[in-house]
């Protein structure tokens, strides 16, 4: 059976996504096409330029995220986006989206429409920058007429791409625990984002034909290090979800 879909942002929970992705190709899913942002977006381009679930956990294990990650200090942010754009060119090998092995959409907010714009057709690896430039932390991304920042900060499941196609699938790695102080500009910012997107896309929930949320309050935005364990804890809700679903297609 083919699907559709939606992968939510959350920075390093995202790895759950890739959780979900091990636990469709074990029942035997394939992917129609993928709508993702940020964390979402980088974890749908990666599966569609051809890694392996698998593979992606070989990356991101190898990779020198200290180095890309590093302070520069531009005008408009704390950090560059120069070596993480390169390391993309590099590792996706990918400058398109016909390139890819199946449809994928990148939201990403224009700060000069103040609007999210979808990408689905034509450079690749400029829309993906943005779609996960979190403002103030990253410098926005200049992209035709548009200055890209993370479309997540609007629209964190943006089922829109891809609404009327069945099944949709759509994955929230977003829930949010209590916590006594966020501990870094990074997760102020993450945070209060999530905060207020926690009341504004409950209504797009209910649109999705099966909904994935793994509990993931116990991990940090900033887990890095917790990749192998994140995608535990979405495979193991993807897996509960889609059975569920499916026993009740049976009945």
């Amino acid at each position: 059976m083919e699907v559709n879909l939606v992968l939510s942002g959350g920075a390093a929970k995202g790895f759950a996504h890739i959780g979900t992705l091990i636990a469709l190709e074990e029942l035997g899913f394939k992917i129609r096409a993928i709508s993702g942002v940020s964390a979402g977006a980088i974890v749908g381009s990666y599966y569609l330029a051809g890694y392996s679930p698998q593979e992606m956990l070989k990356l991101i294990s190898s990779t020198p995220w200290a180095k890309l990650f590093r302070p520069s200090f531009p005008k408009k942010s704390l950090i560059g986006l120069g070596k993480i754009e390169q390391y993309l060119r590099e590792t996706l090998n990918k400058n398109t989206f016909e390139e890819l092995n199946g449809k994928l959409y990148i939201s990403a907010l224009d700060l000069r429409s103040a609007s999210v714009i979808t990408f689905s057709s034509g450079e690749l690896i400029k829309p993906l920058l943005g779609s996960f430039a979190i403002p103030g932390i990253f410098e926005p991304v200049a992209f035709r007429n548009a200055l890209l920042v993370d479309g997540g900060i609007v629209n964190n499941l943006p089922i829109e791409p891809i609404l009327g196609e069945k099944p949709c699938i759509c994955v929230d790695v977003t829930a949010i625990s209590e916590v006594s102080n966020p501990t870094n500009i990074f997760s102020v910012l993450i945070r209060s984002f999530n905060a207020i997107l926690k009341h504004t896309y409950q209504s797009k929930k209910i649109q999705c034909d099966i909904l994935i949320e793994p509990d993931l309050r116990s991990f940090s935005m900033l887990g890095l290090k917790d990749a192998q364990r994140i995608t535990q804890v979405g495979y193991l809700a993807s897996i509960r979800a889609i059975k569920s679903w499916l026993e009740c297609q049976k009945r």
